[in-house]
């Protein structure tokens, strides 16, 4: 069996052979059962106080990306801790960041579909393209409040990287007072819903 080969998933049965010195063989066999599961994966980089740096959301169907993953129907962001999130004047009616789509290329990195999010006059709704929606609403860095999501997502998408960019920096942001983040990411996909925690605690000073 080579390290280099994905076994099917299903019940297996595996030999091991060693030759001794002899010249004999030794062998051993013992059960395996294989799953097509992968690793789904989340992470969030809201920034803290005065950093400058663009808050950002990565949803991953799976880290290895093979043919049996299923594709990503809906994403979702949640606040346990620390993450506060504003949809200020300031930012009506401008740009706020860009949503990357990708796709099953495990060594593409250039998103399938790129689109533009913008902030509206009213309400929350970020993007509105066919079946395609994000939303952010807005809210203090209470427990338990979802504050973005990314519905409709198109076929074949196994991960979403969603970044606000320019007006939208402060959009999502965790007080300079704050010691700590907790965000929940919820990825649906093939009728399943997988939920994983991103965090991340400052040091003093």
């Amino acid at each position: 069996m080579s390290g280099s080969r994905r076994i099917p998933a299903g019940d297996h049965t595996v030999r091991v052979s060693a030759y001794m010195t002899s010249g004999a063989p030794v062998s051993v066999e013992f059960a395996l059962t294989a799953t097509n599961c992968q690793p789904a994966g989340f992470s969030a980089f809201p920034p803290r106080g005065r950093d400058l740096n663009p808050p950002r959301f990565i949803w991953s169907a799976t880290a290895e990306r093979p043919d049996t993953a299923p594709n990503l129907e809906r994403v979702e962001a949640s606040v346990i801790a620390g993450a506060a999130t504003t949809l200020p004047k300031s930012a009506r009616g401008r740009d706020v960041g860009v949503l990357h789509l990708f796709g099953r290329d495990p060594d593409s990195i250039r998103p399938q579909r790129s689109f533009r999010l913008r902030a509206p006059r009213r309400g929350s709704l970020l993007l509105s393209r066919g079946s395609l929606r994000v939303t952010l609403t807005p809210g203090p860095s209470g427990c338990c409040r979802r504050f973005l999501s990314v519905r409709g997502l198109p076929a074949a998408t196994q991960r979403v990287d969603l970044e606000f960019t320019g007006a939208g920096r402060a959009l999502v942001r965790v007080p300079a007072s704050a010691r700590r983040y907790s965000v929940v990411g919820r990825l649906v996909a093939g009728g399943r819903i997988v939920s994983i925690t991103s965090n991340a605690t400052f040091p003093e000073g």
